[in-house]
């Protein structure tokens, strides 16, 4: 059951400012991109291979009963990192 957002605290209200910032910035860097391939889980675990990628170690967030985020922590991926913190993320939307 969700609440009302008048009936939200404080905080409730501020992580919800935040999760949708962050859906903002997410489809906003997707609009810039181009993609031709549908690219999901599985497929960036073949993509980098089971070294890089643990499929049981995406975190996966539902937002809003119709977002689904699937996000990974990846800085071990060198050929992409370049020693800088990286996290994959695979949007799923209704």
């Amino acid at each position: 059951m969700s609440i009302p957002p008048s009936e939200r605290k404080a905080a409730s209200k501020r992580v919800d400012d935040a999760a949708e910032n962050l859906l903002y910035t997410l489809f906003s860097a997707l609009e810039r991109g181009r993609f031709d391939d549908i690219v999901d889980e599985r497929k960036l675990y073949y993509q980098f291979g089971q070294k890089a990628i643990d499929i049981t170690k995406f975190r996966h967030f539902l937002i809003r009963h119709q977002t689904l985020i699937s996000i990974h922590e990846a800085t071990r991926l060198t050929a992409i990192s370049n020693g800088t913190v990286i996290r994959l993320a695979v949007v799923k939307n209704d």
